[in-house]
């Protein structure tokens, strides 16, 4: 992930099972991403101001993705799917 843009600060990646945060203390000065392997550490995330603006939502979006995945939830993911990544 070598160019990052604010558009796509949030990003659920499902092969890995976990949720890339873009990491807004140092965002543009340096460019560094959160890993969350985890809901809780989504929230965690969020907690320390990793994403801001309108960052969090769509991290708490992608931080439910993360945990129907984990839980291995099919539905949710037909129902996420259908409506894109427009949630970031």
């Amino acid at each position: 992930m070598s160019c990052a843009t604010l558009e796509e600060s949030v990003i659920l990646d499902e092969t890995a099972g976990v949720v890339r945060i873009l990491d807004r203390r140092v965002f543009p000065a340096q460019v560094e991403w959160v890993t969350a392997e985890t809901p809780d550490a989504v929230a965690r995330a969020i907690r320390d101001m990793v994403t801001q603006s309108s960052g969090p939502l769509y991290a708490a979006t992608a931080g439910m993705a993360l945990a129907a995945l984990l839980r291995d939830i099919p539905h949710f993911f037909v129902t996420f799917r259908r409506r894109g990544p427009s949630y970031l």
